[in-house]
């Protein structure tokens, strides 16, 4: 079992990373959000559940992500999403999301962005400061598998959340 626990260490300590992230290249981002279906999402997410009457509720939310090295490991950010939360009116929502990705020693993406949601029949639409902290897995050159832990703060005082803890998988292709 240590030896098992000394490898795993070793590998996100020392592992390396070869993808691009040098000033010029480019990426494009899908994310899970788990457990959350955030009107202000630009990941995926689905869920279906049974109501007690009968019938049931499905939510789901598609969405992608890109950005831009503007210098080696420092990456501009968008993002859109579109989703559907399940209610009977007010039920579509399109998801947004700029912001700055920066890659700590490669390995330990740290984002900070600006996010919200817009959906036309509702008085409060949502508007979250977001900051990410995760781990970035690369599978050859190209391709990262980055799970991460992630605190949006609500910047709008009219919408009800005003702080979401979520937990999310990004599957990242590095150009």
């Amino acid at each position: 079992m240590r030896r098992v626990l000394f490898l795993i260490i070793t590998i996100i300590t020392f592992g390396a990373a070869n993808a691009q992230m040098e000033k010029g290249d480019v990426f494009f981002e899908a994310n899970t959000g788990l457990g959350s279906a955030s009107p202000s999402s630009t990941g995926f997410y689905f869920s279906s559940t049974s109501l007690d009457g009968g019938g049931t509720v499905t939510k789901y939310n598609i969405g992608v992500e890109a950005g831009y090295f503007i210098i080696d490991q420092l990456a501009i950010k968008v993002g859109v999403g579109y989703g559907d939360n399940g209610a009977e009116t007010s039920n579509t929502n399109l998801g947004f999301k700029i912001g700055a990705k920066y890659y700590l020693k490669d390995k330990f993406p740290i984002q900070l962005d600006l996010n919200g949601g817009y959906n036309k029949d509702v008085l409060k639409n949502p508007m979250f400061v977001g900051l990410q902290f995760g781990y970035a897995f690369f599978i050859g050159d190209h391709v990262s598998v980055e799970p991460a832990l992630r605190y949006d703060y609500s910047v709008n005082n009219q919408y009800a959340i005003k702080g979401d803890i979520q937990v999310a998988v990004g599957f990242v292709i590095h150009l």
